[in-house]
């Protein structure tokens, strides 16, 4: 007997709804039996939303082991109720974990769920939840514009009296040739990394004042300030490093997964590997960035067909 894999996801979901763990895993025990194509994201999507309903954490990594096992990739829905999942029950450093994983995946959070890990991360003292709160993936964005500024313009007919001895003219001349004399002032040297995790931790610690902390690491308040805003939102010490030129399309996951999948399938023509790109990761692509991606990989035409004409010789050499 066998039934629709949809069938299955949509009697899993009700159990998921309901928070019915030992219904739930009674499905997914049988659905190996009656499905033949196997669970897919969406299984595992509604098992995870199951154990977030129930509270049951334990159960998370023994389906993250599955996920593993049958090789079935995440997508966006699956990192968010993971990252929900581990802030609501209050394990945030294993939810900035999974966020983490989720940015190097090229996948994001919705706004509504950055809002919803926000306002619990806030009302927690953890040092964890504070690094979740103000990471830049989760964070508001930084509303940025100009300052208007009033100009005040001598009205017609008005005159201004100007100093036009010698003395004067002097003085003011002295003033000019001093705003553009550059400084003699020697420029401050970079911190050594561990003042930097030495002055991250006494910020974290909150028992020091700015002054005291300054004085303990031999550098300016400025620098104090301005590791702290660091801190605060991007949750690390120095601000990430930007690269010229757009992102990516195709991450080292995705192409990590299209290499795995290019091991068993060799022959697979561009076409269909920008479509395996969208079913595993909800991402379309295009052919010239796959081809880039392959290149920087060094997987070829020609390395494809050797590799599979070594699997073919292993095949006919291995004992029977």
């Amino acid at each position: 007997m066998s039934i629709p894999l949809a069938a299955a996801n949509l009697a899993i979901e009700l159990a998921a709804h309901k928070g019915d763990v030992e219904e739930g895993m009674s499905i997914y025990r049988e659905l190996h039996n009656v499905c033949s194509s196997g669970p897919n994201t969406l299984t595992f999507n509604h098992l995870f939303s199951m154990c977030h309903k129930a509270n049951r954490v334990d159960l998370t990594s023994f389906f993250l082991q599955e996920m593993q096992l049958l090789k079935v990739l995440p997508n966006r829905s699956t990192y968010e109720i993971l990252v929900v999942l581990c802030v609501e029950l209050g394990y945030f450093e294993e939810g900035r974990k999974y966020l983490l994983e989720m940015t190097q995946s090229g996948f994001s959070l919705t706004e509504t769920v950055k809002e919803r890990i926000r306002a619990k991360c806030a009302k927690s003292n953890d040092d964890s939840a504070k690094r979740l709160q103000y990471d830049a993936a989760v964070r508001k964005a930084i509303s940025r514009g100009f300052r208007k500024v009033k100009l005040r313009l001598p009205m017609k007919g008005s005159r201004v009296e100007k100093d036009t001895s010698p003395a004067a003219t002097s003085e003011a001349a002295r003033d000019d040739t001093s705003d553009n004399r550059p400084t003699r002032g020697k420029k401050a040297r970079n911190l050594q990394p561990w003042k930097h995790e030495f002055i991250c931790h006494m910020i974290l610690s909150k028992s020091l004042t700015t002054s005291q902390m300054a004085k303990a690491a031999g550098c300016s308040e400025c620098t104090i300030t301005h590791i702290r805003k660091n801190l605060r939102l991007f949750g690390s010490a120095s601000p990430p490093l930007i690269r010229a030129g757009r992102p990516r399309s195709i991450t080292p996951p995705m192409l990590d997964a299209l290499c795995d999948h290019l091991t068993e399938k060799p022959g697979l023509y561009v076409d269909e590997m920008v479509i395996f790109l969208r079913d595993g990761f909800d991402i379309l692509t295009s052919t010239a960035s796959v081809k880039r991606a392959l290149c920087r990989a060094g997987w070829t035409k020609t390395s494809s067909v050797d590799y599979d004409g070594m699997r073919q010789l292993q095949a006919l050499l291995r004992p029977t």
